[in-house]
């Protein structure tokens, strides 16, 4: 927990970093059209833009993964602790609790999606499978047909050739 707490917050320094830098060459472009060194553009200035925007909102999205990283290491502590009477009515325990279960429950519905979608792979190739045997199966059911009319002709014949021959000893 500790590990990705640590990269979760080198995380952040990142971001800061690549916002500096976004600001520093915004800042940079615009002095560079205020002396005539450039043309005016808006096309990078809009790609600035949009690149602030995103590392904005995965500064954010890092900020709520360190703030529920510190509650799930906090529920963590608590729940080496003895629960008392106390603890257990107290409403922010439950709170972390319930965060705590909320979490290890996406964690295995993830496992259980992953888990389905392997078995409709298998079943998947199963089916595949059926499907050539049923192929073969039918394949052989012509076969027999076949042999079973040529049986159906030859067979009448051979027992009169034979009933005669017995008749004539």
């Amino acid at each position: 927990m500790q590990n990705s707490y640590r990269k979760l917050h080198k995380a952040q320094g990142a971001i800061e970093s690549s916002l500096d830098i976004v600001w520093g060459l915004t800042t940079h472009y615009k002095q560079l059209i205020d002396l005539g060194i450039l043309t005016p553009d808006c096309e990078p200035l809009v790609q600035f833009e949009l690149c602030s925007a995103h590392l904005k909102n995965y500064q954010r999205s890092v900020a709520s993964l360190v703030a529920y990283s510190q509650s799930i290491s906090n529920l963590v502590r608590v729940s080496d602790l003895d629960y008392s009477v106390s603890s257990l009515t107290n409403p922010n325990n439950n709170k972390q609790l319930f965060r705590l279960l909320d979490h290890r429950n996406d964690e295995v519905l993830h496992k259980n999606g992953e888990a389905l979608r392997q078995i409709s792979f298998s079943t998947q190739l199963a089916s595949e499978d059926t499907k050539m045997l049923l192929g073969k199966t039918q394949e052989d059911s012509r076969s027999m047909k076949i042999l079973t009319f040529i049986a159906l002709i030859y067979l009448p014949a051979s027992l009169v050739a034979v009933s005669n021959f017995l008749v004539s000893l």
